[in-house]
């Protein structure tokens, strides 16, 4: 794991905490210094386009802070804040509209956050109050107590380093493990490789760390499980229910379709009308997920409608577009083929802007 601290070089207090946590930090991170954007553009640009995992912030009185947040949400790296106290009311000797500025920087910058770590049982509940919710994690500075070594303070910040790392895994999947995302699903739903395609079935796949973590926080770890035995995989050797990770302020934990609409249709017709006014409400909600669409996509598949009637039906209740729009849901996460579909998928937009906000489902 790759972190960069950065933290003003001015502040002794802060410089000796990043010190010691930087020289007590096990093997599993690297660990760079620095103290400004030119640092960090020096630090990204000796590697090359160089990824990084991690951009851990010291201090929130820096310059150049918004710039550096910036280049690090561009490479995909999710950041931790440290705040030192200060995000402690308004702080003293600040002109107006420097604090004015500074506060609605800072506000932008933690809804951003993954974590930010408390040293003080008031500075939790300060953070707290500015909607950092359940983000917020007490880690002790060893260089101004003796209730925590050096040591423990380092697997503390570790534990939130990995906690984070685990956390909406979906937007640091690679190709591959996207390809083996898909596959999974597909057999965990259709239990026949014939469905993956071409030579669908003799890639190697893998089942990663990252893919179990989608799994589980997805909720659809049923269907996950089905699909990696069928096609023979091996998981990962970690206990995938005791990985902690967090989740956006915001998140809810979502009924399936049928949970709402009850099992009550005279037809499958009525059944999918029903489906599809469910996922116009959902989806205003900002709650679709890959679950629901695992849900529908068996419906789909396992009983056959009247599509003429469904049509006219989905029309004259103005459920026609999200009806199509899911289709293309359902054939982009799920691999749905057109055979199943009861109506043309539409591509257009706002299916576009659905498929983002499932994809992001987990985004902090």
């Amino acid at each position: 794991m790759r972190v960069i601290h950065y933290y003003p070089k001015d502040n002794s207090m802060v410089c000796q905490h990043v010190d010691t946590l930087c020289n007590a930090m096990g093997l599993e991170v690297d660990s760079y210094k620095a103290h400004s954007a030119a640092d960090v553009s020096k630090i990204i640009g000796t590697n090359g386009y160089w990824l990084f995992d991690i951009l851990h912030i010291h201090g929130l009185w820096q310059v150049a802070l918004k710039e550096v947040v910036s280049m690090s949400l561009q490479r995909k790296a999710r950041i931790v804040i440290t705040p030192h106290g200060d995000l402690h009311p308004w702080g003293e000797g600040r002109k107006l509209a420097n604090r004015l500025k500074y506060y609605t920087t800072t506000r932008g910058i933690l809804k951003q956050t993954y974590a930010l770590i408390a040293q003080l049982p008031a500075e939790r509940m300060r953070l707290e109050s500015l909607g950092a919710g359940q983000r917020v994690v007490t880690i002790r500075d060893c260089t101004s107590t003796n209730v925590i070594s050096p040591v423990e303070m380092a697997r503390q910040t570790f534990a939130v380093y990995q906690r984070v790392a685990d956390s909406n895994p979906l937007q640091l999947m690679d190709d591959s493990e996207r390809k083996a995302l898909r596959a999974i699903i597909m057999m965990g739903i259709t239990g026949d490789k014939r469905w993956l395609g071409a030579g669908g079935g003799q890639e190697q796949l893998q089942v990663t760390r990252r893919l179990m973590c989608y799994f589980r926080q997805e909720e659809i770890m049923e269907t996950a499980l089905k699909g990696i035995r069928l096609l023979r995989l091996d998981e990962p050797d970690i206990d995938i229910e005791n990985v902690p990770y967090f989740l956006p302020d915001n998140y809810k934990h979502a009924d399936t379709i049928q949970a709402i609409i009850g099992n009550q249709f005279a037809s499958e017709n009525d059944r999918l009308t029903a489906t599809f006014r469910q996922v116009k409400r959902i989806d205003s909600q900002r709650q679709l997920s890959i679950k629901h669409l695992i849900e529908i996509d068996r419906e789909l598949r396992n009983h056959e409608s009247e599509e003429n009637k469904l049509q006219d039906s989905l029309k004259d209740l103005d459920l026609y577009k999200t009806a199509a729009r899911t289709m293309f849901l359902l054939q982009q996460r799920t691999g749905l083929t057109e055979g199943f579909m009861p109506i043309k998928m539409l591509n257009d937009r706002k299916a576009r802007k659905m498929l983002g906000r499932i994809d992001n489902h987990l985004k902090i």
